[in-house]
């Protein structure tokens, strides 16, 4: 299930929850994240966004799952959703030996990274990432202080779309 999320530059997140007591592996994961992708990072900038954001308006797990893996025809980390791997955050000390060691994870309190087993390794969620339209539709809609959605998007009605909930209009934006 899809919950709320931000919109930063031109990107959508959107965190994805497994149903009651169960975890998010790799594969549900993505399966969850359809019309996107598991998290990916490409600037400190972001990173930094994230962490921010992870600080100040995040519930979820302390850990949540990169959309990282190791490639082994190619010897290198690549991301799921086929971005350039250009920036890194792995802790200092990290192990950065493959062997089985074949996805990522990210600290939410922190922001730095850590390879972990890509068929152990699962979490009760994780962000999806997707590219926010050129044109962004923006839906404003009043919710009543216990929703507490301000500056939130929802991406799963209409992929590639974000909404931003907090007021009683609608309008459309262009996204610069």
């Amino acid at each position: 299930e899809r919950t709320f999320a931000h919109l930063f530059k031109n990107n959508c997140y959107s965190f994805v929850h497994a149903t009651s007591g169960s975890l998010l592996g790799v594969g549900l994961a993505r399966e969850l994240c359809k019309g996107s992708d598991i998290l990916s990072i490409n600037t400190e900038e972001e990173n930094n966004f994230l962490l921010t954001m992870f600080q100040t308006k995040w519930n979820g797990p302390n850990e949540i799952l990169l959309g990282m893996f190791y490639d082994s025809d190619d010897d290198a980390l690549k991301w799921f959703d086929t971005s350039e791997l250009t920036y890194k955050n792995f802790r200092e000390g990290a192990q950065v030996e493959m062997g089985l060691l074949t996805c990522a994870k990210m600290n939410t309190s922190t922001g730095r990274w850590d390879l972990v087993n890509c068929e152990t390794f699962a979490q009760a969620g994780t962000l999806c990432k997707t590219k926010a339209s050129t044109r962004l539709h923006i839906t404003l809609v009043t919710f009543q202080t216990r929703y507490n959605l301000n500056g939130f998007c929802l991406s799963t009605k209409h992929a590639g779309l974000c909404h931003l909930l907090n007021a009683s209009t609608t309008a459309h934006i262009k996204e610069r």
